[in-house]
């Protein structure tokens, strides 16, 4: 300090007090070249200058800065949407086979995700969660371009969604406990005053016989039989005769006086049908071998083999060949039932020729000798009938059929107890065929695996999908279980043989042009079908898909082995996942969608004061770690209206859809019957089969009728030289 300091100092305050200090700031500020709003804009550009390029490798490095060592499992974006549309395997540009959900952000906001290529599905959700509503439904309605074959178990799916299917496919609806109501019902209503009450009811009264039509007086008298008082009656007329008595009634004033009801057909599937069974050689005896293994499965779930279960299978595929080589390929209807006659081959044919023959073989004439037959083996002794019978043709044989020689042949010699063991498990594979309903069902053909391709109306080059719907009341499941269960395997076995479009030598058929999609709702109630396990495997390159629905995989344990499960899990490449209650069920998907990585961050604080505590001191720690992407109650507690969504190749990217329940959705909701509102689906079978079946005479009664102008030809033929005059000198 000195005095030039002080001097200074104090010229600086006089300066400030006189204001030159100011003065002198802002000219500084306010000068063009070297003012501070330059100065400051300098400052600041190079600052962000500097950040930039400080910041620049962090934020072009296309690596993550935190190492994800423990797993990177992250939700579905538009990004990874976009490389599944890419792969065509899921997405919304290209999407046509199964509804997953819509889009829940984003530019496609709303759209629907679906399947683009024959991938197959599985989805478990428990009761009430929204399997049918959300997902098959959904399905059903946007796969206009696709063939189904709806499992339907409760039944819904076909009153929900059967009028829509009808106007883009042809539909088929096949109950196993229906039987045909082949005529029109007229119902009278004879409380109405008119000409026509009167003079039927005097005509009626008189007796006048042939004035009136005998179904008109059938149905009045089956009227007062009843005891009905209400005034109307039930005339059931053939459709042979429908114009006549329609025409008698409205001819008397009487076109107000009743009501008609069509009649109804149900579809047939006739597991032995000709259109079905191929040829004599390995593809029939593969086919038959099939049906026998399916009808009388091992009763262990499928591990490891049971002497009768064997020799049973055995013994019926040695009886479908006998009967397919007998009544398919030589039309002989010799011995059987003269119910059948005129029928084409099927497993109730099969069913009531066995006991019919029997019955015959074994009872006894009153002519034996007691002695004689001591040790005498009737039912040995008709088998050996039949092996004579399939013989080859030069040794004698009626209907040649080697398989059915080697299989039968091992029941001649049987022991009693033993062949009553192995008819006894035959028996037991026959007895649903052996329901009035369902030999009805079964005894002819009205569709093929091979009309899944697309079928056309006759008269026309325009070929449709086809939806069958197997509609099955709980009730009655378990009786026709078995039944049901043949049917998916055999259409399963001939569908993933053959591309769309293709020619099956088999049946010398050319294929359609569409995609099949198996929808198995709740199929782990069904039996252990073997195409569930195959199926999906094979089915993508010849464009058959699966949508496997159950409640858990404890469900599907029950039927299905541990290995079988593991089979399903990686054959389906979509998992589709609703609210789940089942704790072993969520950690399978915890495990297929893996582990993801988070860095968690550590603060600590010291508090009071003293020497060793300061309280304005704290520390921070961080560290990696792994966690399951999915934690149990994403899963368990999944918020209704959302859905998540697997897809191999992509698990570690599950998908959280906005579910897509049909109600919810005005597109859909105006073509689903449901509550009471909505279209009614009212086709069982397409158009042309109708008006076929309307005019088809029964096989049996048409094989009568054969019959009987065979006989009058032969008696004419035999009669033909008694002439009138040696008629008058015999006489």
């Amino acid at each position: 300090m000195n005095q030039r300091t002080l001097d200074g100092v104090g010229a600086f305050f006089g300066r400030v007090a006189g204001g030159d200090i100011f003065s002198m700031n802002y000219a500084f500020v306010v000068s063009p070249n070297y003012g501070g709003f330059d100065a400051l804009k300098a400052y600041f550009g190079v600052a962000l200058v500097s950040t930039v390029v400080y910041m620049a490798p962090a934020l072009l490095n296309p690596y993550l800065r935190q190492v994800m060592k423990g797993g990177f499992a992250d939700w579905c974006d538009d990004e990874t949407l976009g490389e599944m549309e890419a792969r065509e395997q899921v997405g919304i540009k290209g999407g046509h086979l199964m509804a997953l959900g819509r889009w829940p952000k984003g530019k496609r906001k709303g759209q629907m995700v679906m399947m683009i290529e024959t991938l197959s599905a599985l989805c478990l959700a428990p009761p009430g969660t929204g399997k049918t509503a959300a997902f098959v439904v959904p399905t059903l309605l946007k796969g206009d371009n696709v063939s189904f074959i709806v499992n339907d178990p409760k039944p819904e799916l076909y009153e929900m969604t059967g009028h829509y299917r009808s106007q883009v496919s042809h539909v088929f609806m096949l109950n196993w406990a229906k039987v045909d109501e082949p005529n029109y019902i007229f119902t009278f209503d004879l409380t109405k005053e008119g000409p026509f009450r009167n003079l039927f009811l005097e005509l009626y009264g008189k007796g006048t016989k042939g004035q009136i039509p005998e179904e008109l007086v059938a149905g009045y008298k089956a009227r007062d039989a009843a005891g009905r008082d209400d005034g109307t009656f039930d005339v059931p007329v053939a459709p042979a005769r429908f114009k006549a008595v329609k025409d008698w009634v409205n001819q008397r004033d009487g076109a107000d006086v009743y009501t008609v009801r069509d009649p109804v057909f149900y579809p047939r599937f006739n597991f032995l049908s000709p259109k079905l069974v191929p040829p004599q050689g390995p593809d029939r005896d593969t086919y038959l071998d099939t049906v026998a293994k399916t009808l009388i499965p091992n009763p262990d779930g499928g591990k490891g083999n049971d002497y009768f279960v064997t020799k049973g299978r055995a013994a019926l595929t040695g009886f479908m060949h006998y009967l397919i080589s007998k009544v398919g390929d030589k039309k002989n209807y010799d011995g059987l039932p003269a119910n059948w006659n005129g029928y084409e081959p099927s497993i109730p044919m099969l069913s009531d020729w066995l006991a019919v023959s029997q019955f015959e073989s074994t009872k006894k004439t009153g002519e034996e000798d007691p002695m004689a037959g001591y040790g005498a083996d009737k039912m040995g002794d008709w088998i050996r009938t039949l092996c004579d019978d399939v013989v080859p043709a030069e040794q004698g044989g009626k209907f040649p059929s080697p398989r059915a020689f080697v299989e039968l042949s091992s029941l001649v010699n049987m022991a009693d107890k033993e062949r009553s063991g192995v008819f006894g498990t035959m028996d037991q594979a026959l007895l649903p065929f052996k329901n009035a309903a369902v030999a009805q069902r079964t005894s002819a053909c009205d569709f093929t695996p091979d009309d899944m391709r697309g079928m056309k109306v006759p008269g026309s080059d325009e070929i449709k999908p086809v939806t069958l719907y197997i509609c099955v009341n709980q009730a009655e499941a378990g009786a026709f279980e078995t039944v049901t269960a043949l049917l998916y395997e055999v259409f399963s076995q001939s569908l993933i043989s053959y591309d769309p479009g293709s020619f099956n030598h088999k049946t010398g058929r050319e294929l359609g042009p569409y995609p099949v999609c198996f929808a198995l709702d709740e199929f782990a109630k069904l039996p252990r079908i073997e195409s569930v396990i195959t199926g999906p495997d094979l089915g993508r390159a010849k464009k058959v898909s699966y949508l496997l629905a159950a409640q858990d995989f404890g469900q599907i344990r029950k039927k299905y082995t541990a290995e079988d499960e593991s089979v399903i899990i990686t054959t389906t490449a979509v998992k589709y996942v609703l609210a789940q209650n089942n704790t072993d069920t969520i950690d399978k998907f915890k495990k297929m969608v893996g582990e993801t990585t988070i860095q968690r961050a550590q603060k600590t604080y010291n508090e009071g004061l003293s020497k060793s505590a300061n309280p304005m001191a704290w520390s921070r720690s961080e560290q990696i770690e792994n966690i399951s992407f999915l934690r149990t109650e994403d899963i368990a507690s999944l918020k209704p209206g959302k859905n998540i969504v697997l897809v191999q190749n992509f698990l570690h990217r599950p998908m959280k859809l906005d579910t897509p329940y049909f109600f919810k959705d005005k597109d859909m909701v105006k073509h689903v019957r449901s509550r009471g509102n909505g279209p009614i689906a009212t086709q069982t079978v397409p158009e042309f089969i109708f008006k076929s079946r309307l005019n088809t005479v029964d096989p049996a009664e048409a094989a009568k009728r054969h019959a009987g102008r065979r006989r009058k030809e032969r008696d004419d033929q035999e009669t033909r030289h008694l002439t009138p005059e040696i008629v008058a000198y015999e006489g």
